[in-house]
């Protein structure tokens, strides 16, 4: 009993730091999707409906801010709660139609999660709405750092233990997803423990180490198919022990398993995996084509080119890995092998190839990866393991320097809460040189700041103020983190009207900060927040009004130039100017304007084709490219159509290349330019 003493500290300091600091921070913008279909399956294996027939009706402003909705049934008397992703919309229904459109991640995470919001706010009431699923990655983030812990130690000892634990809690990306993604931190739990655990059950040669290897991978791959790299993992270091390590181990291992009909265990693996997979994806059952649909799915994220080079892993590897670990790990493999304890020299070639796979699994051609270190974070426990057993090696350094070594980490952390994901180390120069460098996706921040970007709204809004997002979806934000007085609403934006709805958007690199509504507001528009990290900016908040316009323009004013000369025919055209300008629209027109109507819903923010800029008429100089796009301001700004906005870009030449065959754009016939008054 007094072994588990300890661990169980380990385990509720990180679940208590994690809870007490998780209102800090937002949700991932692939979050709702996932409690959505959380909710949805686990109310169907609870109850057996298939929709939320019988439950209250969620009133929009209703909530209780920061918390979710509450009623008093009037029959009992009693509490009744309502989440506010159990969507009237996506019942059980909607994920069985349209299956070549509804492959997707398995589903158990999504599930556990809904089952923690089930328990902490509907039933019990002691946890926010949203942040109650999130509990769930707290939870088995910290079973990991217990288990790593305990792992550890039964190998190298205490101190070693000690080091491995610290340096997978305080990794700057494992301890802020741990708090807002229930998708990537679950997988990479479930499949650290999956390879543990099997190395258990060969070392020690017992039956029980197979089950719990059969249980964990299955909640692996129900969570993620990223499980399926687990075998190529054990499967490696077994060929590369038993060929350099242990010649005669292949026999005893075959004697074991046929001894102990342990091949029938591991035959029940993938049975078992498949199950859960299933089960906690309660659709297929109704609707076996999402199986397949599901594998099509992963095919096709993980192969389509998103233009990034083979590197990309191992920038993330060298760069966002803090500096004393990566010297620990390295002190790790550094000594002479051939001196090295055999059983030690098994660990490392596990953990070598656990470390191995991961990252070079995205690195051969025809991959794809995206977003940062959340797609294969799994190799971050291996390191935290390889870091204690080289700061267990230092036998000259006293062990409490060594300890102190993390206080420069947690510093760090403290700096950049709750924003540690976008964590780069001294190696590139923090967040700032990796933005210099142009590392893929620097700065990715999954929507997380727009939790601190709410925070500085409720706090200095005034009263019945309107909010939007600046290109995200309306859910990216829960509704019931917003004053309930404030009007929340993609719809408020006014663009170029600038009637005082406040504007709040994530800065990392995307194509959506060259859309128009975006330019205008870094354009014209001063900021009232931003939320920056490395002297980076990752969050904005504009107040889009006359008060808050830019001195230069202030005194700005719009002046047409009529009858601008068109050359070229469809579908490229050239325009061509007097002399440069900033402009701010161009307005074409059309023989018949009756073959330009108001674009439908859907086709807003569609790419109508592309704008290219040049200083000179002999269009030698080139500035930039921009998108033709319709816009949406919801009446508020109305111009004849076919018309196009910019934000004061500068150019005398523009080419207009239209990339659909509209009549609209087939007929066009001359084009008025406005422009900044000089």
């Amino acid at each position: 009993m007094k072994r588990l003493i300890f661990p169980l500290v380990l385990f509720l300091t990180y679940l208590i730091l994690g809870i007490v600091t998780i209102t800090n921070y937002g949700i991932n913008w692939d979050e709702p999707a996932h409690f959505i279909r959380g909710q949805v399956f686990l109310r169907f294996l609870l109850t057996g409906k298939k929709d939320y027939a019988g439950l209250p009706e969620i009133d929009a402003k209703s909530y209780r801010q920061d918390f979710g909705y509450e009623f008093r049934d009037p029959n009992t008397n009693s509490t009744v709660r309502r989440s506010i992703y159990q969507h009237d919309d996506y019942g059980l229904v909607y994920y069985t139609q349209n299956v070549e459109k509804r492959g997707s991640h398995p589903a158990f995470s999504d599930v556990m999660s809904a089952l923690f919001n089930y328990v902490l706010f509907v039933k019990l009431g002691i946890a926010p709405d949203v942040y109650s699923y999130n509990y769930y990655s707290i939870f088995v983030a910290s079973l990991l750092v217990t288990g790593i812990y305990i792992w550890t130690k039964k190998y190298f000892g205490g101190f070693a233990a000690i080091v491995s634990t610290l340096s997978l809690a305080l990794f700057p990306f494992f301890w802020a997803e741990s708090h807002y993604n229930i998708k990537d931190v679950p997988e990479t739990v479930f499949y650290a423990l999956s390879v543990l655990v099997f190395y258990e059950a060969i070392t020690s040669a017992k039956i029980k180490y197979i089950w719990y290897f059969a249980f964990v991978f299955a909640m692996a791959f129900a969570t993620k198919f990223n499980a399926l790299f687990i075998l190529p993992t054990v499967l490696l270091w077994l060929f590369l022990r038993n060929f350099f390590l242990y010649r005669t181990s292949w026999r005893e291992m075959f004697s074991f398993v046929k001894k102990n009909k342990a091949f029938l265990v591991f035959l029940v693996v993938p049975i078992i995996a498949v199950a859960l997979w299933v089960l906690s994806f309660p659709a297929m059952l109704f609707e076996p084509r999402l199986i397949p649909a599901s594998f099509s799915y992963y095919k096709t994220i993980g192969t389509t080119p998103v233009g990034n080079d083979w590197r990309y892993p191992l920038y993330y590897l060298f760069y966002t890995t803090p500096p004393s670990l990566l010297i620990f790990s390295i002190i790790a493999l550094a000594g002479e092998f051939t001196k090295i304890d055999r059983k030690i020299k098994d660990i490392l070639l596990l953990i070598m190839v656990w470390i191995f796979i991961p990252i070079v699994r995205v690195m051969i051609p025809g991959t794809a990866i995206y977003g940062g270190v959340r797609q294969i974070m799994e190799y971050i426990p291996a390191i935290a393991i390889l870091s204690g057993i080289g700061a267990n090696r230092l036998t000259k350094i006293p062990r409490m320097f060594i300890i102190l070594t993390f206080i420069p980490l947690i510093v760090t952390l403290v700096k950049l809460h709750p924003n540690e994901a976008v964590y780069f180390n001294s190696l590139i120069g923090g967040l700032e040189g990796a933005k210099e460098r142009n590392i893929p996706d620097w700065g990715q921040t999954l929507g997380n700041p727009y939790r601190q970007g709410i925070l500085w709204i409720n706090r200095h809004a005034e009263e019945n103020a309107q909010l939007s997002l600046g290109f995200e979806l309306w859910a990216n934000l829960p509704h019931i983190w917003v004053r309930n007085d404030i009007t929340y609403d993609n719809i408020v934006k006014s663009g170029p009207a600038r009637l005082g709805e406040y504007v709040m958007a994530v800065m990392n690199p995307s194509d959506a900060l060259s859309w128009y509504r975006m330019q205008y507001l870094e354009t014209f528009i001063d900021p009232v927040y931003q939320v920056s990290v490395d002297g980076v900016v990752l969050l904005t908040v504009w107040k889009n009004d006359t008060a808050h316009l830019k001195e230069m323009y202030r005194t700005m004013e719009e002046e047409k130039i009529a009858d601008v000369p068109i050359t070229g025919h469809f579908p490229s055209f050239v325009l061509t100017l007097p002399k440069k300008h900033k402009i701010l629209r161009i307005e074409f027109k059309n023989k018949n304007p009756s073959l330009c109507p108001e674009p439908a819903r859907h086709e807003l923010d569609d790419v109508v084709g592309i704008f290219r800029f040049y200083s000179d008429t002999s269009m030698s100089r080139f500035l930039k490219t921009l998108r033709a796009s319709s816009y949406d301001f919801n009446g508020k700004v109305s111009y004849p159509r076919p018309n196009f906005l910019f934000a004061a870009e500068e150019g005398r030449a523009i080419v207009f290349d239209v990339a659909i065959d509209h009549p609209c754009y087939s007929t066009i016939s001359g084009a008025n330019v406005y422009v900044v008054k000089e």
